[in-house]
């Protein structure tokens, strides 16, 4: 698999644990919201450890960046997982 980057600027993505019914969110099959499912961002580099999550919603202040092309891979913003 291709190493890839990723740039979030403006404009909004929804994460589980916002309170819109439209939020990115994994449902079970009684519609009961499941718990670390559904992240606004999820990075998984190259089948290793190293995770990057957006777990809430990411707003239009919150500029977010992935380039899993450097070694080791750079991130800059603020998420809110790092493995």
């Amino acid at each position: 698999m291709a190493a890839s980057v990723f740039t979030k600027t403006g404009g909004t993505i929804l994460g589980y644990t916002s309170e819109s019914s439209d939020s990115n969110v994994v449902r079970n099959n009684s519609r009961v919201v499941q718990n670390n499912k559904g992240h606004a961002i999820y990075i998984h580099h190259d089948n290793s450890s190293y995770m990057r999550k957006k777990e809430a919603t990411s707003g239009p202040r919150d500029n977010l960046s992935y380039n899993g092309k450097a070694n080791p891979p750079a991130t800059d913003g603020e998420w809110d997982w790092d493995y």
